[in-house]
């Protein structure tokens, strides 16, 4: 199971709830001066906490699911990327997985595994590239079709009764970059927060669904 359709299960779970609330799904980039680096993948659901039932000794929060584990498990074999973490905060509702890479083929290669469905089927995708002090974080190539995504797993509108519009939109995405170098300039089609050598991306699902490019983001950093 890809950790995207880990995530998924947990929006069939609290699709109940959600709309009165938030779920945020954040990607959090650390960049060292040598290249390498760590990237986290996490589902936020602290806000939904209070209104969750709790869950039973011994078992998740939001049930059953070996997603992360098997993510894990493919990311081992990527050359390049160890200290490979799934993050479990019951406590707080935080799930997803971390890992460390040595270089940007070696994020491109794990970003491949943990983000498969923005891409179409058998394609490689580059995430990142990199031009002098620039960089710039790619969206996958179905990132322009999240509806989509939705209604395989819930079926239509019509069908499953869910407005898909209102869920997308009570679902945060944020992006965050951190460099060994302060930041010049970015350029992003959202929300953008830039602290000295950090920059923050925030959006939701509903803005950047049918609009390819919206997730592009590109960095210039201080030579």
């Amino acid at each position: 199971m890809q950790i995207s359709q880990f995530i998924r299960i947990l929006f069939i779970i609290i699709l109940s709830l959600v709309l009165s609330s938030c779920l945020t799904i954040e990607e959090r980039y650390t960049f060292h001066k040598d290249g390498s680096g760590v990237m986290e993948y996490i589902v936020d659901m602290s806000e939904l906490k209070d209104m969750l039932p709790d869950p039973e000794e011994g078992e998740s929060p939001v049930g059953e699911s070996d997603g992360p584990n098997e993510d894990s498990l493919a990311l081992e074999s990527i050359q390049g990327i160890d200290q490979i973490q799934p993050l479990k905060d019951e406590e707080n509702y935080r799930f997803g997985i971390s890992f460390h890479f040595a270089n940007l083929q070696a994020l491109n290669e794990a970003l491949n595994t943990i983000l498969a469905d923005e891409l179409n089927e058998g394609e490689y995708h580059t995430f990142f590239t990199k031009e002098g002090g620039q960089i710039t974080r790619h969206a996958g190539p179905k990132s322009q079709d999240m509806k989509s995504l939705f209604e395989e797993e819930l079926g239509d509108e019509e069908e499953s009764g869910v407005d898909m519009d209102a869920l997308m939109g009570a679902i945060k995405y944020k992006q965050s970059f951190s460099f060994a170098s302060p930041i010049q300039v970015a350029y992003a089609k959202h929300e953008v927060e830039i602290q000295s050598n950090k920059l923050i991306v925030s959006a939701d699902l509903k803005s950047i669904a049918g609009q390819t490019g919206k997730r592009n983001t590109t960095i210039v950093l201080k030579k």
